[in-house]
């Protein structure tokens, strides 16, 4: 799941209604689905005191419990994510060298949403501080 942010800086706050908007989706998806086991890289906006002890509501919220945050190294275990974003930087500059321009955050989620899209990837364009959401599901 590519999450789009506008109007907001990579912070804790920002990084725990992500998580929030993550779990409803699966919970939406996979009702099944009770309990979640988050990985994390070793960033400060990942391991703030604030958003280790919103876990519980955001389990509350959602019907999913967060049973545990666990952080890499710094720069390790990022391996699949890393390339999954190289894949979307071409898929993007695919988009650019049709003509389009990316100047904007929809621009940015219409660039990955272009030519079918990419495989297994969820595309979510957040907006700070309403928590509005647009998810477009691409198989």
């Amino acid at each position: 799941m590519i999450h789009i942010v506008k109007n907001s800086t990579q912070e804790s706050d920002t990084v725990g209604w992500i998580m929030e908007h993550v779990l409803q989706a699966i919970k939406q998806d996979h009702p099944e689905i009770t309990k979640a086991y988050f990985r994390q890289d070793n960033a400060g906006c990942y391991h703030s005191a604030t958003l280790l002890t919103a876990c519980p509501q955001k389990s509350s919220n959602t019907g999913i419990l967060i049973k545990r945050v666990d952080f890499s190294d710094p720069q390790g275990g990022k391996g699949a994510y890393d390339r999954k974003a190289a894949t979307v930087k071409v898929h993007v500059r695919r988009y650019i060298n049709d003509g389009h321009d990316v100047e904007t955050a929809e621009d940015f989620k219409s660039a990955i949403l272009s030519h079918r899209g990419l495989s297994g990837v969820r595309v979510a364009l957040v907006d700070n501080p309403q928590y509005r959401h647009t998810v477009e599901s691409q198989l």
